[in-house]
């Protein structure tokens, strides 16, 4: 006899049915029906993840979401909260600086300015910003 054909056949007569004798067809479904809730579970915790999210204004990562979470007593492991953030989209705000070297204007639309130039005064009465 095939193994896998007699772990189907012994789960089949272990299933909650209210008729004695279950047919293959209902541990397949009952294995679809269990999918189908952890997807419900994972569309719930979704939304509380955004709207933690939106509140922490859009700064917070799956860890601190994670926490708030579970201070909301929802039971969520940070596997799973690490995954249905990447999911929706949700990203940690990485560095509240200014990048460096970054100045806000296109690259090549200022003169390039020699530190001679500058130092020398021949431009001291312009605002020249430094990248």
């Amino acid at each position: 006899m095939n193994p896998r054909c007699f772990i189907t056949d012994n789960s089949a007569r272990v299933l909650p049915s209210d008729k004695p004798g279950a047919v293959h067809s209902g541990f397949y479904a009952l294995l679809r029906e269990l999918l189908f809730q952890r997807a419900l579970e994972d569309q719930r915790q979704t939304v509380l993840l955004k709207q933690a999210w939106d509140d922490s204004g859009e700064v917070y990562g799956y860890r601190k979401l994670h926490d708030d979470l579970c201070d909301m007593g929802e039971d969520i492991s940070p596997n799973r909260a690490w995954r249905l953030a990447r999911l929706a989209g949700i990203r940690a705000q990485i560095g509240y600086k200014k990048k460096p070297g970054f100045c806000g204007c296109r690259p090549g639309s200022k003169k390039n300015l020699t530190l001679g130039e500058i130092e020398c005064g021949l431009l001291s009465g312009l605002n020249v910003r430094r990248c």
